[in-house]
């Protein structure tokens, strides 16, 4: 039982993790998103010009701070980017599962690691559809997950030393009762 609990504990951290707290973040950013494609489907130009969508681009990015914004056409191109290190890639199709899905007509989300090489973000995509639902554009959105594994991983510190502390006190208490009996 004493090892049980914080391995139940270690189990449910996990699934908080997940479940919960990935979800939810994934729903904001969705939600974001999802006001950002509704604003920008009535501005046809956005979605065929480089220029016009690095500047929207720019303005978004300083309202909504806490995630990265970029930019794509309705062929999945990508217009407009925060990381520089994209820079060389506007104009370009972006290869990525929830661009894919966002060009179906569905928003969608992953946690990816390859992103900007600078850990684990979650990312969305989310389509900008015209009056005849055809897809014009693609709102994606990134959250790095740094911060939020940071405090994570302190829960999870926690569990393993009541882990270690009860797998000691088992012990002791086994080797005690051996004893007792022999």
């Amino acid at each position: 039982i004493l090892i049980f609990v914080p391995l139940l504990g270690l189990l449910l951290l996990y699934q908080l993790e997940r479940r919960f707290y990935f979800d939810y973040l994934a729903r904001d950013l969705a939600d974001e998103g999802r006001v950002i494609a509704e604003f920008t489907r009535l501005i046809d130009q956005i979605w065929f010009s480089p220029t016009l969508a690095q500047s929207l681009q720019n303005d978004l990015q300083l309202r909504v701070p806490d995630a990265s914004i970029e930019l794509l056409n309705g062929d999945g191109r990508l217009l407009a980017s925060p990381f520089p290190s994209d820079d060389n890639q506007i104009g370009n199709v972006i290869q990525s599962s929830t661009v894919d899905q966002a060009l179906n007509g569905e928003a969608s989300w992953t946690i990816d690691t390859n992103v900007s090489g600078d850990g684990r973000l979650i990312d969305v995509a989310v389509p900008v559809l015209d009056d005849g639902g055809r897809v014009i554009g693609i709102i994606r959105l990134f959250r790095r997950l740094t911060d939020v594994q940071k405090r994570l991983n302190e829960l999870r510190s926690l569990v393993l030393i009541t882990l270690t502390i009860a797998g000691s006190i088992t012990l002791a208490l086994g080797l005690l009762l051996a004893r007792s009996l022999s």
